[in-house]
């Protein structure tokens, strides 16, 4: 990835934070007793959060204020981003209204556990992609 303005890789690392938190937050859920719906939302908002903090370092534009995952990577690409990883932004999409209601059944621990790794994949692919990675 090119160099951006200092300003840029502050707000994307502004929100590769807030992604990072999401993810503890996660992984905090899946402690016995584990709140599977919480632990799909944040882990979808982790992967929000990359893809807007992608959209952040490309472009000076609003972020758009929304939580289509799908349409978020879209926007990355028209913006001349790198193609985001499809698969996990399909399955995590969902979990940003629906398991915040009661009427919707709670997601299994096997899901949960998977929303978790989904939203870290995400995560870790758009530090790359950003050259943003952090040190372990």
């Amino acid at each position: 990835m090119s160099e951006r303005p200092d300003d840029a890789t502050r707000s994307a690392e502004a929100w590769l934070a807030y992604a990072d938190n999401d993810l503890a937050m996660a992984a905090r859920g899946l402690q016995p007793p584990p709140i599977t719906e919480m632990v799909c939302y944040h882990a979808e908002q982790a992967a929000e959060k990359a893809l807007k903090a992608y959209i952040v370092w490309l472009s000076e534009e609003r972020v758009p204020r929304h939580h289509r995952l799908r349409e978020l990577a879209q926007r990355v690409v028209a913006l001349g981003g790198a193609q985001a990883p499809h698969a996990p932004l399909a399955v995590l999409e969902d979990y940003a209204v629906e398991v915040r209601y009661p009427e919707v059944p709670w997601p299994s621990l096997a899901e949960a556990e998977r929303a978790l790794e989904l939203g870290k994949e995400v995560v870790a692919w758009a530090r790359q992609v950003l050259g943003l990675e952090r040190e372990q």
